[in-house]
């Protein structure tokens, strides 16, 4: 008897433990991206160090959405923006806490979620980060009144070789 309730014991505190770390561990960056002067980043704009980022569904809103939506629609939405392929563009950013955007990296899949060839859509999906840059305050993130530093990312489908929506 002994026996089974130091094993229970144990597992008492194996659990908490494992809650512990968990709850630690979520405070570690997620998906930070390093600067990379080849890719075009801006060294001026400041994201501090390797502190807690965190991820845009925390701090967006249906309201921001839209209103982002219908900010860079004529920009996204430009007609000699062409692509060679179909599929889903998604580009991955930082916001500082002043709400300013730098380190965008594009991933393309098609719609079996195989990546993509950038390469021959290069210069389309240039001009879609440019577009991006373009946008000069995103939203600031807040958590609890403090600024926050947070990654995000916008999904573009494209169909028949333009920009169809952008989510």
């Amino acid at each position: 008897m002994k026996r089974l309730y130091r094993f229970i014991n144990i597992l008492f505190l194996l659990s908490i433990i494992l809650y512990l770390w968990d709850v630690f561990y979520i405070d570690h960056p997620v998906n930070n991206i390093s600067f990379s002067n080849k890719l075009g980043d801006n060294e001026h704009i400041d994201f501090g160090s390797y502190g807690l980022i965190y991820q845009h569904y925390q701090l967006d809103t249906f309201e921001n959405r839209y209103n982002l939506k219908k900010e860079l629609m004529g920009c996204l939405l430009d007609t000699t923006i062409i692509f060679k392929q179909e599929g889903l563009l998604t580009i991955r950013f930082l916001v500082n806490k002043a709400g300013e955007a730098d380190r965008f990296r594009p991933t393309f899949i098609d719609a079996k979620y195989r990546e993509l060839n950038r390469t021959e859509d290069e210069q389309a999906i240039h001009r879609v980060i440019a577009c991006l840059k373009s946008k000069k305050h995103w939203q600031k993130g807040t958590v609890q009144g403090k600024p926050r530093k947070y990654h995000t990312y916008m999904n573009i489908r494209i169909e028949n070789g333009r920009i169809n929506d952008f989510f």
